[in-house]
């Protein structure tokens, strides 16, 4: 498999950048892992469909993977067991735009 493409969404950029400098690099990491296809080193859970998050100590990453490109269009810092509604409501439309965006396949 091919080491998938990366786009990353501008409020996300914006929130790893507030992050200390040994989460950001542990997160890179686990994102690197994504993009070469291992999804077995690093803890990922489905939450709707095609939309994912990525678990990396109390940060969560919210992804898709559509044509070879890996999408984060969310992350935030959890504070609670469940993914709040409003975080897994927003990715959502952003997949929708998304997909809208890219056209057919």
């Amino acid at each position: 498999m091919n080491k998938l493409g990366l786009q990353t969404f501008y409020r996300v950029t914006e929130f790893l950048r507030s992050l200390p400098e040994y989460e950001r690099l542990k997160i890179s990491m686990d994102v690197e892992s994504l993009r070469r296809g291992d999804f077995e080193s690093v803890y990922v859970k489905t939450l709707r469909g095609p939309i994912k998050e990525l678990i990396v100590r109390r940060t969560r990453i919210i992804f898709c993977v559509e044509r070879e490109t890996l999408y984060v269009l969310r992350a935030f810092t959890k504070k609670s067991m469940r993914t709040p509604k409003r975080e897994l409501d927003m990715a959502e439309r952003m997949y929708s735009l998304l997909l809208r965006q890219l056209g057919p396949k």
